[in-house]
């Protein structure tokens, strides 16, 4: 059974509520302390330096007193917490100029770890992440959408796609040259299940992504001819290294990494 860690907590309010029935009016209740998000980069093994603290916050109320207020007291205003962030949710980046780099706003916040790679916080995490998966989920006909139809409209925007996911010569490569095959993914799930080894300027990070169950439908660019319907692969994992691309404001795929079946 899990002790209760705020006993002498209860005590103390009960003694307080206790001493308040003599007065006119109540005491006013402890103000309650939010709880910091939860922090989702849960990979054993990592060090998590951004975990909320569990240390409980002692209350502002003040303890009180046998004497009487009197009728003319204004009644004591609790101040009210300030909303903390939504999880999640990326800052509006904001660089500035060192040695004729851009310097992001997190670069101050990172953690070396023990192989020499650093970690960001949360909400860089989260955009790369969400990112990555996007770039997937922007190439998938689901919930019962035309397959051919998205095949063409991949390939009309290949431009437009390349440039918002990629980067480098990987974006330079799916411009240029224009691929006889694509695949459409009809079911499955895509999933970033990890991004770390941030580099020591904060621009390059590492993010797995992990498909399972994906069925493909393939078409011949040139004859919009079927050339596999509901092909089945096997689950992997992609690793690639991705970048801030300071320009767009977002992280980008820039190289494939590694590819490992499960």
């Amino acid at each position: 059974m899990r002790r209760n860690s705020n006993r002498p907590s209860v005590a103390i309010l009960i003694a307080a509520l206790a001493l308040a029935a003599c007065q006119s009016t109540p005491a006013a209740p402890p103000t309650q302390t939010p709880v910091n998000p939860k922090d989702t980069f849960a990979t054993p093994g990592a060090p998590t330096p951004f975990l909320p603290t569990m240390t409980p916050v002692p209350s502002p109320t003040v303890r009180p007193t046998a004497t009487a207020v009197p009728a003319t007291a204004v009644p004591t205003t609790n101040a009210v917490p300030t909303p903390l962030p939504t999880k999640g949710a990326t800052p509006t980046p904001t660089p500035v100029i060192v040695n004729g780099q851009p310097k992001m706003w997190w670069v101050d916040q990172m953690v070396k770890q023990a192989d020499g790679s650093y970690m960001a916080p949360e909400a860089v995490r989260q955009a790369i992440r969400e990112m990555a998966e996007g770039f997937f989920l922007r190439r998938a006909a689901l919930n019962g959408q035309d397959s051919l139809v998205k095949a063409k409209e991949i390939v009309s925007n290949v431009v437009s796609l390349s440039n918002e996911f990629l980067i480098g010569e990987l974006r330079d490569a799916g411009i240029s040259a224009p691929a006889p095959r694509v695949n459409v993914m009809v079911s499955g799930t895509i999933h970033a299940v990890d991004v770390r080894a941030f580099g020591a300027d904060g621009v390059t990070a590492f993010v797995a992504v992990e498909h399972a169950a994906n069925k493909m439908d393939v078409y011949d660019t040139s004859t919009w001819a079927v050339t596999s319907k509901g092909l089945l692969l096997p689950d992997f994992l992609d690793i690639w290294q991705s970048r801030y691309d300071p320009t767009d404001g977002r992280w980008k795929l820039e190289k494939l990494i590694a590819t490992e079946r499960k």
